[in-house]
């Protein structure tokens, strides 16, 4: 962390912008709590929104683990933005082309998920949520 500004202006301009931070989330069990719950709320409430209500909500499956990983354990490899895009995006778009390139099959689950893994663990894009996507 940067040692204060001079003046008080300065100090309190720097923290709006978000350079000095007080870690309240960490020392408080009630305001990490309320964090949790308000972000994990409001990420998958839009998801769901931008999504329209009709839609499966078992496509949603892997994106209530990846609320734990955002919201809950913020300093997790597996929660940084790196892991969490990479992971589902790769994993959907595997899962999506195994099933384009072998069909419906019990074995195309199996390779897509081996593969999914594969791809997190070589790609250093490890987000467990995400290895649901090539079967949902």
């Amino acid at each position: 962390m940067l040692p204060p500004p001079p003046s008080s202006e300065v100090f309190l301009l720097a923290r709006l912008l978000g350079f000095y931070t007080i870690d309240l989330m960490h020392r408080s069990p009630i305001i990490r709590l309320l964090w949790c719950a308000f972000g994990a709320a409001a990420g998958f409430g839009l998801a769901l929104l931008l999504s329209s209500p009709p839609a499966s909500p078992l496509f949603f499956a892997s994106l209530g683990g990846s609320a734990v990983f955002l919201f809950g354990l913020t300093r997790a490899p597996a929660a940084q933005p790196r892991a969490l895009l990479g992971g589902h995006l790769g994993g959907a778009l595997i899962g999506i082309a195994c099933y384009q390139f072998f069909g419906d099959a019990l074995w195309v689950y199996i390779l897509a998920q081996v593969l999914v893994l594969w791809y997190m663990l070589f790609t250093g894009t490890v987000h467990p949520p995400a290895g649901a996507n090539p079967i949902s």
